[in-house]
């Protein structure tokens, strides 16, 4: 069980750096598209944003199922409602982007630096504690569980160490019941036996 918990710890903790990830790969793109020299390298990295926007917001719904805490729960609520936020500005961007004339972009490259770039650092903020909160529960939980398997362990070799000395006592008396019932040593008794 500690490993299954401690895996989906991990696994919360991947789904969320992949999400991160796709985000900072959406704002390069975003960024690449803003410096484009040609309208189909512009579509195709205004494209690729909207790709890493979406796998950014798949890998968030993949990470839900490894939060139970309250707290975890409201931290990625928050971040979800980051991204969302940050894809609101991205396609503002964008369309902005698409009415600028190819090498004059200043209107968006304005808005990437005043509205875009502190989202998306806030975005990464949040993305990077929510990793750090999963890391942190994965090596608590591992600890816990090497506590918990040292404690089982001394107690099994405990239980059978008792056991095989009561064992050996229980031998002993029985040993020592039959010797009395039968007045004297086994080979006595069976000397005596053979002589008759």
């Amino acid at each position: 069980m500690a490993s299954l918990m401690y895996e989906r710890e991990m696994i919360g903790a991947q789904h969320i750096a992949r999400g991160n990830l796709a985000m900072v790969e959406a704002t390069r793109s975003l960024r690449s598209a803003m410096l484009s020299g040609t309208e189909p390298d512009r579509n195709r990295h205004l494209q690729d944003m909207q790709t890493r926007l979406d796998e950014s917001k798949t890998e968030l719904r993949s990470a839900e199922k490894t939060f139970f805490t309250p707290t975890g729960k409201a931290q990625l609520a928050d971040t979800h409602n980051a991204l969302l936020a940050y894809e609101a500005i991205a396609k503002d961007m964008a369309a902005t982007l698409r009415s600028e004339p190819l090498p004059e972009l200043t209107g968006s490259t304005r808005q990437l630096f005043t509205v875009g770039t502190p989202t998306a650092n806030k975005l990464t903020e949040l993305m990077t504690t929510l990793v750090e909160r999963k890391s942190a529960n994965a090596k608590a939980l591992s600890e816990e569980t090497d506590v918990i398997y040292a404690n089982i362990r001394a107690l099994l070799i405990a239980l059978t160490l008792g056991g095989v000395l009561a064992g050996v006592a229980i031998g002993t008396l029985i040993t020592r019941s039959l010797t009395r019932q039968l007045g004297g040593e086994p080979a006595d008794v069976a000397a005596v036996a053979n002589a008759i």
